[in-house]
């Protein structure tokens, strides 16, 4: 296969690639567990400086899976919590905010040196579902449009390229790009199937944690209702 066409399918899987990881970067947006990468996109300016989450904080994850849903900022120095909080409320508004004091601090020291920022994720009810989903899609199907336009675009280059040359020669090229187009694709398919699981199986806990709630409140209305029946007795 002549060189410049080895260059072009070269050039196609890079743009391939810038793509996936723009999509890849699109769904760790889209938060149900915690994942520090959400926080990739913070920038708060400090005094005329644009200052990243990493220059601010270290940032911790939990690996017990009833914390999956939380992630811990330690800002670096203390003065950076207000800064910190104001840029992760601009990127995720939805994320809950909590200060918590640190383990060997006074639990009556109300001071910003004695305290770390806890994010919560939002649950995954009925209507963040169907938020994600959507958003999930349109994702999805962006990425999937840029793919198909590449896919044209190369294969034109490289039959211009090849117009002159042994008919096999196209042939094989054509089949290159095919195997690359449908290897992406592949891969597109499976971030998304993935993120969607993430997001089905979120909304299932929550899900039975609202049953349990329920049934725990009807058990405490019969409760009631045996106790008010005693009492009349």
């Amino acid at each position: 296969m002549k060189r410049s066409v080895t260059t072009m399918i070269s050039d196609m899987q890079s743009r391939l690639t810038g793509f996936l990881s723009m999509m890849s970067y699109g769904y760790c947006q889209l938060c149900v567990k915690a994942d520090p990468s959400s926080l990739l996109g913070f920038e708060e300016d400090i005094n005329g400086i644009t200052a990243t989450i990493e220059q601010l904080a270290h940032i911790a994850t939990h690996e017990e899976p009833e914390n999956e849903d939380k992630l811990e900022v330690y800002p670096l120095q203390a003065s950076n919590l207000p800064y910190i909080m104001k840029g992760i409320k601009n990127i995720h508004p939805e994320f809950k905010q909590s200060l918590e004091t640190y383990s060997n601090a006074d639990k009556d020291d109300d001071s910003l040196e004695s305290k770390y920022l806890r994010l919560t994720m939002p649950e995954v009810n009925d209507d963040r579902r169907d938020i994600l989903n959507t958003a999930i899609d349109a994702l999805d199907t962006e990425c999937k449009l840029k793919f198909d336009g590449i896919k044209v675009k190369y294969m034109a280059k490289i039959t211009k390229e090849l117009i002159n040359d042994d008919p096999k020669n196209l042939d094989e090229a054509k089949e290159e790009v095919d195997a690359l187009a449908e290897q992406f694709s592949q891969m597109r398919q499976q971030l998304t199937d993935d993120k969607k699981k993430e997001v089905e199986e979120a909304y299932q806990r929550w899900l039975t944690k609202e049953g349990n709630k329920q049934a725990a409140k009807a058990q405490a209305i019969r409760h009631d209702a045996i106790g008010q029946s005693l009492r009349m007795d």
